[in-house]
């Protein structure tokens, strides 16, 4: 067996970041006081336990979100094992992806509804 087909990480990796980059993005849109946007950044061991919490929140929302994806392509391959091989991981990975790339698209379209709402422009308060 190649090593390709053995370990197919990286057939996986572009939707996993794509779900975290959606991860990244809603939260600097659901908590904009988290996000220092500018040259001015704070600094000291207030904006170390605040960027540790964030990153600590990330990855934990991360893992939440690969779960169902991860079960579905795991129980895919323990269906298809047995008449297909280590060959099961092709449409178990495919099945991984597709569940990935749909909670990321049920996701973008959560956060799209909350920037529409939040839109300044949309509220009639924009600059004349």
């Amino acid at each position: 067996m190649s090593a390709g087909l053995k370990y197919p990480i990286g057939l996986v990796l572009p939707a996993t970041n794509y779900l975290g980059m959606l991860l990244q993005n809603g939260a600097a849109l659901l908590f904009p006081a988290w996000v220092h946007l500018g040259p001015r950044r704070a600094g000291g061991v207030e904006a170390l336990g605040q960027n540790t919490l964030a990153m600590a929140g990330y990855a934990l929302v991360l893992v939440v979100a690969l779960v169902p994806a991860l079960a579905l392509a795991g129980g895919a391959a323990w269906v298809l094992w047995p008449a297909a091989g280590s060959w099961a991981v092709v449409p178990a990975g495919a099945i991984g992806i597709g569940a990935v790339i749909l909670e990321s698209r049920l996701l973008l379209d959560r956060l799209g509804r909350v920037f529409e709402r939040i839109d300044i422009t949309e509220a009639g308060l924009q600059r004349r």
